[in-house]
């Protein structure tokens, strides 16, 4: 599935509930594993498969994305990237059926 922007932009718009007010349970703890502390500036990460069946991971704002041959992987990248920053919103697209799920910790309502 080629990943569309504005069908991103749109469901996020879609779903800007509450500050999410819960840590992922495995980047919780990853972070406490690890002793990490989480200073980095507020990210945005998707995860996405591309045309060629990889799976990516990009951060809004870096120039390039990472390719990966499985989601697993590509989801344990998310994970790692996302356990440095103070606050984080992650789109993660779902393997079964095409659609962005939106995970964020300590992200307001109305950013997307």
């Amino acid at each position: 599935m080629m990943f569309d922007r504005s069908v991103s932009t749109a469901y996020a718009a879609l779903n800007n509930g509450s500050v999410a007010s819960r840590e992922n349970a495995r980047i919780q703890k990853i972070r406490e594993a690890l002793g990490a502390v989480a200073v980095g500036e507020p990210a945005v990460f998707w995860l996405y498969q591309g045309q060629d069946t990889n799976w990516y991971v990009r951060r809004e704002g870096d120039p390039e994305e990472h390719g990966y041959e499985s989601r697993d992987q590509a989801l344990q990248c998310l994970h790692l990237g996302a356990i440095r920053c103070a606050s984080y919103c992650l789109f993660v697209q779902e393997s079964s059926n095409g659609r962005f799920t939106k995970e964020s910790f300590n992200w307001p309502a109305n950013c997307a």
